[in-house]
């Protein structure tokens, strides 16, 4: 049960919804409900969720903002955060959970330099 809570006071964050506004409008309707001492649960499923969503979202690497935009159409990931990382020339690199795809600058030198030796 804690979990539908969790899971709805979520979805009126991500609607718009100040957390505080969220939280307060949850707790009016616990106390109308007689189900205060669910709060605590509820507080823990939330920290689970959000720990999950955080882990589900791909991270965008790029060198510069300017190229975020580009960045973002080439990797195909509708949904990222985008980091900007000073030490790519360019490029791009998304994390992906446990996958990683490397567009960078200098990965692409090295498979040019890999395949004029071999």
């Amino acid at each position: 049960m804690e979990a539908r809570y969790a899971q709805a006071l979520l979805a009126m964050v991500e609607a718009g919804t100040t957390p505080h506004e969220a939280v307060a409008k949850l707790a009016a309707v616990l106390k109308a409900k007689g189900k205060e001492s669910l709060l605590p649960r509820i507080a823990h499923a939330v920290q689970i969720f959000g720990a999950k969503a955080q882990k589900a979202q791909a991270i965008l690497e790029v060198a510069d903002q300017a190229q975020a935009k580009h960045a973002a159409h080439a990797s195909g990931v509708a949904h990222a955060r985008i980091v900007e990382n000073k030490t790519l020339i360019g490029g791009w690199r998304v994390f992906d959970g446990s996958t990683l795809k490397d567009a960078t600058f200098k990965r692409h030198l090295k498979n040019i330099y890999s395949h004029v030796i071999a």
